[in-house]
């Protein structure tokens, strides 16, 4: 009887942690991290045509002859090969040309980095998770204010996203 109460009660424990502490209050809405870019592709259907093969029809045999003159073997009838099943089509897939993706990451202003390694973080504080680090430099997209001294950045080399302190990013390259 004990150890049915001890499985009650650890899956209990277990549940009741899953519960508290897996919330998502106060996280942002977008995910953080590597983005990846979508190629959407159009699918186009080609039908496959199978090639007529020939078929071999046996001619019916005649009688023999009596006379023993040079007997030759007559040839055995091979059974006709199944008929070709109706062809299915195939699947091609074409990308479509991206939309012109210059445009979009030139509408946003590029930042630099000004201190000599700057942490960068899951959310707009010091109590979320560090996501990476950069380096003085490091070309950033400036994605918007995110809290009060945040920005939400996005690393031009890598794709990687995430938050910085607004007073560790500059628009003049240090």
């Amino acid at each position: 009887m004990g150890i049915i109460r001890l499985t009650l009660f650890s899956a209990i424990a277990v549940g009741g942690a899953m519960v508290w502490f897996g919330r998502d209050d106060g996280l942002p809405e977008d995910r953080i991290g590597r983005e990846r870019v979508a190629i959407p592709q159009s699918i186009t259907t080609t039908p496959v045509v199978a090639t007529p093969t020939p078929i071999a029809v046996s001619a019916p045999v005649s009688a023999p002859d009596p006379t023993p003159a040079s007997q030759q073997p007559t040839p055995t009838p091979q059974p006709a090969p199944d008929p070709a099943p109706d062809p299915e089509p195939v699947v091609e897939l074409t990308p479509d040309p991206p939309a012109d993706p210059v445009e979009e990451v030139a509408a946003l202003p590029v930042l630099y980095v000004t201190g000599t390694r700057v942490n960068m973080r899951a959310g707009p504080a010091t109590s979320f998770g560090k996501v990476g680090a950069l380096t003085r430099g490091t070309a950033v997209d400036d994605m918007g204010e995110a809290a009060p001294g945040w920005s939400q950045i996005r690393v031009i080399e890598t794709g990687q996203r995430g938050f910085m302190a607004t007073r560790f990013l500059s628009p003049s390259k240090p």
